[in-house]
């Protein structure tokens, strides 16, 4: 008998240890981390989807927790676009992640046109939320507009100027009898 009882006591510690991982940390002293405070698109011509990004958040306890949201500031006014572990955004609730391990957010644009002939910036934030706490990721992106040539064939005397990018999308012909002037300074994609 006296075996069973310390089989016993030794035996509680485990049973007890490992149903830890699993409860829901809910302490507003719970860290989460990411990987990275912000990001950076580079020039991305207005209307054209851009490359897609991401990072990472991590839950940095030894307990499961709960993300209360990870949504855009903007909401459904933003430029940009999230996708968190499979779920699109703008806003995504309730992601649980296991202790130690993490969760990735992915982000697009697409840079709307607008009257400037120069290069402009956009800009958002992705809120995290848990546990009464709240981190911020920036988001950052410089947009010009564009002239867009798809499959083009030039049949008369041309002349381009150098207000606005021009990106060729498919091919590009110039008849035998059809002169292209481009100007200097005049930036072709």
């Amino acid at each position: 008998m006296f075996r069973s009882y310390c089989f016993l006591i030794l035996l509680l510690p485990v049973f007890f240890t490992a149903c830890t991982k699993d409860q829901l940390l809910t302490s507003s002293a719970a860290r989460l981390g990411t990987s990275s405070d912000s990001l950076y698109f580079d020039t991305i011509f207005s209307q054209a989807l851009s490359i897609t990004q991401s990072f990472r958040i991590y839950n940095q306890n030894d307990q499961k927790i709960k993300i209360s949201s990870v949504r855009l500031a903007s909401g459904n006014n933003s430029v940009f676009r999230i996708n968190v572990n499979g779920e699109a955004g703008p806003l995504v609730n309730d992601i649980e992640i296991a202790a130690n391990d993490s969760i990735h957010v992915f982000i697009n644009t697409q840079v709307p046109a607008t009257n400037y002939n120069q290069p402009f910036i956009v800009e958002d934030s992705i809120l995290i939320q848990w546990n009464n706490n709240s981190r911020k990721v920036k988001l950052s992106a410089w947009g010009q507009n564009a002239r867009y040539i798809k499959n083009g064939q030039l049949t008369t005397n041309t002349i381009w100027d150098n207000e606005l990018p021009y990106v060729l999308l498919g091919e590009f012909h110039v008849n035998q009898n059809a002169t292209l002037q481009i100007k200097k300074g005049t930036r072709v994609y």
